[in-house]
């Protein structure tokens, strides 16, 4: 929205998953415009949180009553949550 509409000045995220460009070729490749080495590292990092550390905020957007149930009629749940 930041970049899309003139009237916001400013936005707030608390994460904001960032896709490869797709207009810039890899480092691995050496052709063209590149992403340096340390560049790299931070994509191929944000691409293994997308799978592997991401599945709180996958839980609540997919299937948010999922845990509300659990933690509604367990108090021990709610605490262990």
């Amino acid at each position: 929205m930041g970049l899309t509409h003139r009237p916001v000045l400013a936005i707030h995220i608390n994460f904001c998953f960032m896709p490869e460009p797709e207009e810039i070729i890899t480092f691995r490749e050496k052709k063209g415009n590149e992403i340096s080495p340390p560049e790299q590292v931070g994509l191929d990092r944000a691409n293994e949180f997308k799978k592997t550390g991401s599945s709180y905020a996958l839980q609540h957007a997919t299937r948010p009553s999922t845990i509300g149930f659990a933690l509604a009629s367990n108090p021990v749940a709610l605490l262990a949550w």
